[in-house]
């Protein structure tokens, strides 16, 4: 089991819950995340999102972005 935290250096972090271990460090934000959601089924997969606009696919046992989308600030 893990735990993701979200911290205010725009970095986040994925724990081992179990033995509340660091392991790993998930960067590419810019600004504070606001959204950090984990899929239901498959533990490695975290969706964020972030005040920069930025919403990334990560694969969080890897500690690697897997996708990257630009909100340009347009509403439709």
């Amino acid at each position: 089991m893990q735990l993701l935290l979200a911290g205010s250096d725009n970095v986040i972090r994925v724990w081992d819950a179990k033995c509340w271990s660091l392991q790993q460090h998930l960067q590419g934000h810019t600004d504070a995340v606001h959204v950090l959601v984990g899929h239901p089924y498959d533990p490695r997969l975290v969706l964020s999102a972030g005040y920069d606009g930025l919403t990334i696919l990560w694969d969080a046992q890897a500690g690697a972005e897997l996708q990257r989308w630009v909100h340009d600030g347009a509403l439709t």
